[in-house]
């Protein structure tokens, strides 16, 4: 029927089911509220929108009569959905569909909310909307939400609150002078920079590069077309959102090529962003976090992935509650990790107490969350070799980090190395020698030619003293 009416997208099928089943249940007021409580748009809505809302109610009318005794009554809920209707979102704040629920729908705007809004979705029962006060209010304070992102810079809310539900906003957040962070957010070149010829043609094409990305399909060649759209860097504020954008896109191909390290550092990128444009309770800095420590740990870096781990169980405990499932995976991953970074202080502790040499090897990750290891574009284990700071001290992030064994260097144990150095230069001349008196070798830009492979074999039976010598030349080749 919508169809034939010429009215066609998604949109329109789920407005109109959802404005029958509010028209239905209007007889009853529920917890939610009913529907004459909510104020329509019409005094602020475009004539060919209301044109559309009243074919939309006519054609529901005359295809599902058994169900839709009035046309007005359709029209009406149909006025008041674009600027009462809420995005019922899931546990990680993505939109999975729409609800009308009256009681949300009388809490007033604000740039700086009190509160959020969150849904609780059981199977066989209505979304519930939770209204969850984020900071402290006094008796008789309002509570507010934000109707928009909190994310865009004032002139961008103002213009959708504008267009939407027909009010220009005056709150706290509009008022006075810009903070500088939202100037930051739509800043054409970092403050100072007086610009370049080169800067637009270098933005023009960060910007083919992304549209470009938006089209390719393996996961590996997007983000490294996306990689080359740092040059946005070299003249928009880190904090621009055309920056964030970047970094966001280039998140999400790393974590489809799984790129751990490229993943970790974009994801980093997007924290700090989150952190600076948002309320300190914020899900969605929440979430990121867990995701950076998650990422954090699978690169060996426990001490900072302990402290995301914290980061986001503070604001997850507050925007889902205590018991919800992602809070109790992060008390989990939050306990693991603390346990570990006391095991690696303790073995520290030991080592540097005891006086024989003892090893340090990298402290296991627990069975319930061990990954498999991220691997660079060779296919080798993606590791810290620094063990040590230049104060001779060894810092347990790093010694974390690294897959190798840490051992505490004495010093007999320097005069054996330099030893076995001497060793190795005096068994590798007398190698050389040995070669040069059975066999011509020539070597060029290429590498060794096909006469060499006696001498790779020999090289091969002595690997114990390239290990600790200088090494063979063709055998580094």
């Amino acid at each position: 029927a919508f169809a034939d009416a010429a009215l066609h997208g998604t949109d329109v099928i789920q407005d109109a089911l959802l404005a029958g089943r509010c028209v239905r249940s209007s007889s009853e007021k529920g917890p939610s509220g009913a529907l004459e409580d909510l104020e329509s748009a019409k005094v602020f809505m475009k004539p060919e929108e209301e044109a559309q809302l009243k074919a939309i109610a006519e054609t529901m009318a005359r295809a599902t009569p058994q169900l839709v005794s009035s046309v007005e009554a359709i029209f009406e809920a149909l006025t008041c959905f674009g600027n009462n209707n809420f995005a019922v979102t899931d546990d990680l704040f993505l939109a999975v569909g729409a609800g009308c629920f009256p009681v949300g729908a009388s809490l007033n705007h604000c740039c700086r909310p009190n509160c959020l809004l969150a849904y609780e979705l059981l199977p066989g029962h209505l979304p519930v909307q939770a209204v969850r006060v984020m900071e402290p209010v006094l008796a008789g304070e309002e509570l507010t939400h934000s109707y928009v992102d909190l994310a865009l810079p004032r002139g961008q809310r103002q213009d959708q609150l504008k267009e939407t539900y027909g009010f220009h906003c005056s709150c706290l957040g509009c008022r006075g002078e810009l903070p500088e962070i939202e100037r930051f957010l739509e800043a054409e070149l970092k403050p100072g920079d007086p610009g370049s010829p080169g800067s637009s043609a270098e933005l023009a094409k960060a910007e083919q590069l992304r549209l470009q990305a938006a089209t390719e399909e393996d996961p590996h060649v997007e983000l490294k077309i996306l990689e080359e759209c740092g040059l946005r860097e070299r003249w928009l504020h880190p904090r621009h959102l055309e920056v964030c954008a970047a970094h966001a896109a280039a998140h999400t191909a790393a974590m489809a090529a799984f790129d751990w390290v490229a993943a970790e550092k974009h994801c980093g990128k997007l924290v700090e962003q989150y952190l600076a444009v948002y309320p300190p309770w914020h899900p969605i800095t929440g979430l990121q976090m867990f995701t950076l420590a998650e990422l954090k740990e699978q690169l060996g870096k426990l001490a900072e992935a302990q402290s995301c781990y914290e980061g986001a169980e503070r604001i997850l405990r507050l925007t889902h509650g205590e018991g919800h499932e992602l809070v109790l995976q992060l008390k989990e991953r939050l306990a693991e990790s603390h346990e570990l970074v006391l095991q690696l202080k303790e073995r520290l502790a030991e080592s540097r107490d005891s006086k024989p040499p003892r090893e340090l090897a990298r402290l296991p990750l627990s069975a319930s969350h061990a990954k498999p290891p991220a691997r660079g574009r060779e296919g080798q284990p993606l590791r810290s070799t620094k063990a040590t700071n230049y104060s001779g001290q060894r810092d347990e992030a790093d010694v974390l980090a690294t897959g190798f064994t840490v051992r505490e260097i004495t010093p007999q144990a320097a005069k054996l190395w330099l030893l076995l150095q001497l060793v190795g230069l005096l068994f590798e001349f007398n190698l050389w020698r040995e070669v040069q008196s059975d066999m011509a070798v020539t070597v060029d830009d290429e590498g060794p030619s096909k006469q060499c492979c006696r001498t790779r074999a020999i090289c091969a039976k002595t690997a114990f003293v390239i290990l600790v010598g200088p090494g063979c030349g063709h055998a580094k080749r």
